[in-house]
This record gives structure tokens, C-alpha cells and sequence, in this order.
């Protein structure tokens, strides 16, 4: 597999790096898990403040586009990032109908 990226542009708003790439891959598309190492080796970033927004593969090529958000650290990933896109890049887990989040409370 061979990674190549378009563009790279600095959010500083968002404390991130965003990139688009295109992946050309001779069997099956990667993985986005496969995506978030190729990537972080590249950009010589930590591959837990990776997330892959998007990995479309291309009809009748060998090729896949996406784009990924590089972030500077756990905290801003959290707070900036939708919840799905955590889930989908197994950074948290999903939570479950009646589950609540945080510790007690109530009164």
C-alpha cells in the first residue's frame, strides 16, 4: 500500500491537523484501523490522536480517498470530535440505550 497526501492544513480553532490522502492498495481496502497506521507513520504523529472522518474507496480503481484529523492531544480530540467518529475509530467505547455517563448524582 502506498499513502500520498493532497493536502495539510493547520486548524488551529480545533487544535488539529487535517488531512486528505488517497491510499493506493493492490488487494481489499484498508481498514480504517490499517489507514490511522499508515498515516501516523507518515506524519510522524502518535496514532491514538488519529481519526480517519472518511475512507471512500474509488469505483474500478485500486485507490481509496479519506481524510483524517491529526490532534495535538487526547483532551482536544475529546472535546472537538463527534461522538461517532470516537466510536468508529475505537478510541472510546459505545454506550449503550439506558446507560448513563458519569458517576451518580440524582436527589
Amino acid at each position: 500500500m502506498e499513502l500520498d497526501v493532497i493536502e495539510r492544513k493547520v486548524n488551529p480553532f480545533f487544535m488539529r491537523e487535517e488531512i486528505k490522502f488517497l491510499i493506493r492498495h493492490d488487494d481489499k481496502t484498508p481498514s480504517r484501523e490499517e489507514a490511522r497506521k499508515m498515516i501516523a507513520s507518515t506524519a510522524g504523529w502518535d496514532e491514538s490522536l488519529v481519526i480517519i472522518v472518511e475512507l471512500q474507496p474509488k469505483l474500478g480503481k485500486r485507490e481509496c480517498e479519506g481524510i483524517a484529523h491529526l490532534y495535538k492531544d487526547r483532551e482536544s480530540m475529546l472535546k472537538f470530535e463527534m461522538k461517532h467518529l470516537l466510536v468508529r475509530n475505537k478510541v472510546i467505547e459505545k454506550q449503550e440505550k439506558g446507560e448513563k455517563s458519569g458517576e451518580g448524582g440524582g436527589g
